[in-house]
């Protein structure tokens, strides 16, 4: 035999060798079935409310309304007074605007029929495309009608719908604004003041949070599944998710865009970590975040 040939055994004997090792190890790799996380995504918000569903808000603080042509003098004075009025008692501004305002405010001599004799319809109001997001039901738009002008010295009408219109709904106390029947002595209670002194107390950030991750590994191989929402009030841009093993990155994923009450799922096999024991979930984020808490997961066997 050559020289050539005790060179080609050698290296097929180690080949064998070094695939054996390789083998064994796979086989004898130690498994681990981590608990599955689950986040509290309820945390520090109500589930209570006198809205008509609970945490009603507009994405941003500062909304832009329409006014209906249409509406005469005293109907446009009542509903800017209304809006100033809210001004003045909690952190919302509204400017004047006609393109995809927040709220849009029409008039219309055409009231709506109701059952009731001896009542009238002095105006309407509903939120509309109302987003789920968990935390937030968003509110994208809300139309208000006024059907009458002010009968009161003060815009009760206008004040009652435009409540309307951030979510609150009607309750069965004679002195509050949100009564049906005026009688021109409500008053804004104190409890929606407060109610929307909270809600709009928060940013108008997105809120991207882990959600929920189950996963298994083998020696330092790693499978997973990992849901992605975002809870927050407007959309995340440019979200990423870095997979880190006792302080290393392993592998950072692209998750781009992640609108408002809207999760994506990512289901990933055999990414190889520095220790398998030691493995944690990174949301990273160009902008700001509601809860920075929520974008960590960690797994735990």
């Amino acid at each position: 035999m050559t020289i050539g040939d005790w060179i080609l055994i050698f290296l097929v004997v180690v080949c064998l060798a070094v695939s054996g090792f390789l083998f064994y190890s796979q086989i004898s790799a130690k498994t681990i079935e981590y608990k599955q996380f689950v986040s509290n995504v309820t945390v520090n918000m109500t589930n209570s409310s006198i809205q008509f569903y609970p945490n009603m808000r507009f994405s941003s603080s500062d909304l832009t309304y329409s006014l209906d042509s249409g509406c005469n003098e005293n109907r446009k004075k009542s509903a800017i007074d209304a809006m100033k009025l809210l001004e003045s008692e909690i952190p919302v501004t509204f400017t004047l605007g006609t393109e995809n305002p927040e709220i849009i405010i029409e008039c219309s001599s055409e009231e709506p029929e109701i059952a009731e004799k001896n009542h009238v319809i002095a105006g309407a109001a509903k939120p509309n495309n109302i987003i789920n997001a968990t935390k937030f039901f968003v509110i994208e738009n809300s139309n208000i009608s006024l059907y009458k002008d002010e009968s009161c010295d003060r815009p009760l009408v206008a004040l009652h719908e435009m409540l309307h219109a951030f979510g609150f709904d009607h309750n069965s106390n004679e002195n509050s604004i949100m009564y049906p029947i005026t009688s021109c002595e409500e008053e804004i209670d104190l409890d929606i003041i407060n109610e929307l002194k909270r809600l709009y107390s928060y940013a108008s950030l997105p809120d991207v949070v882990i959600e929920k991750v189950v996963a298994n590994s083998s020696g330092r191989y790693i499978n997973f599944e990992i849901e992605i929402g975002n809870q927050g009030l407007i959309d995340a841009k440019n979200v990423q998710l870095d997979i880190v093993s006792s302080g290393e990155s392993a592998k950072v994923y692209e998750l781009e865009d992640i609108e408002v009450g809207r999760k994506k799922i990512l289901s990933v096999q055999n990414i190889k970590v520095k220790d398998a024991e030691n493995v944690e979930f990174r949301i990273i984020m160009n902008e700001g975040d509601l809860n920075m808490a929520d974008n960590t997961a960690k797994l735990y066997s």
